[in-house]
């Protein structure tokens, strides 16, 4: 498969070593961008829309939740599948059961 023809996924994270794994685990397959915060992954949104992003809910500074929120809410990112990354034990205590009634704009 050609790069042209590749799905691109951005995945967000601030550990170096995850970006790796998922970079080489996901590059044969995928167009893969690797973006290490919140901030850069909206200045890629204004540059690229991805078909799939990979969303770390425990960056340093960051409520991946809220992130999520930010993303449903904008009428242009609203339609992009996300995928949360966590390392949390007890994710049900962080997170919604029915994230989705949360969240506008045809989440």
């Amino acid at each position: 498969m050609n790069e042209i023809e590749k799905k691109t996924i951005f995945i967000v994270d601030d550990n170096d070593t995850d970006l790796k794994t998922a970079q080489e685990a996901l590059s044969g397959e995928y167009r893969v961008m690797l973006l290490t915060s919140t901030v850069q992954l909206f200045a890629g949104l204004k540059r690229f829309t991805p078909d799939l992003i990979f969303l770390n809910t425990e960056m340093r500074g960051t409520d991946g939740l809220e992130v999520i929120k930010q993303l449903k809410a904008n009428c242009y990112y609203s339609h992009i599948p996300i995928i949360l990354l966590t390392d949390m034990s007890d994710i049900k205590k962080h997170i919604p059961c029915n994230l989705s009634e949360n969240l506008p704009c045809g989440s």
